[in-house]
């Protein structure tokens, strides 16, 4: 047991968003939230799924 062991059980996942982009940003004056899920613009997504497709790491710290 330690930092995030329950990342599974709460389906954690890297997902796109509409609220991780530059015109959410102009509109509201920051990014926008998740509930714990790494989120990134939508139109990276395809390529992070390619580059991640044979297994990798996503290592968060949010120090």
């Amino acid at each position: 047991r330690g930092v995030n062991d329950k990342a599974l059980e709460r389906e954690i996942i890297m997902h796109g968003a509409d609220y991780v982009s530059e015109a959410f940003i102009a509109e509201h004056g920051r990014l926008g939230r998740s509930w714990g899920c790494p989120a990134v613009p939508r139109e990276h997504m395809q390529r992070l799924v390619t580059l991640l497709a044979d297994g990798g790491l996503l290592f968060v710290y949010g120090g």
